[in-house]
């Protein structure tokens, strides 16, 4: 079995502060499921359905594309840059 040595980064996540933050405020409310179905939220008394919570308090993480200059340079010659 070979051994893999390259080194692969992890994406970078740029949102990252937002989705902590908005995880510490998902955990102080109650989530409440009952038998017939119906599910939501309670913040402060009142009933928010799981949609409009999720809204409220996303916690999709956006990566960085890393996309900008050609990493490889292979192609600068379109752009009239100097490839070394």
């Amino acid at each position: 079995m070979a051994n893999n040595t390259r080194n692969n980064p992890p994406p970078k996540i740029i949102n990252l502060a937002e989705v902590i933050r908005n995880k510490n405020e998902r955990n102080k409310h109650s989530f409440v499921y009952k038998g017939n179905g119906e599910s939501y939220y309670l913040m402060k008394g009142k009933k928010v359905s799981v949609k409009d919570f999720n809204k409220k308090f996303p916690i999709d993480y956006v990566y960085d594309a890393g996309k900008g200059d050609n990493k490889d340079k292979k192609k600068n010659w379109i752009n009239d840059k100097k490839s070394y």
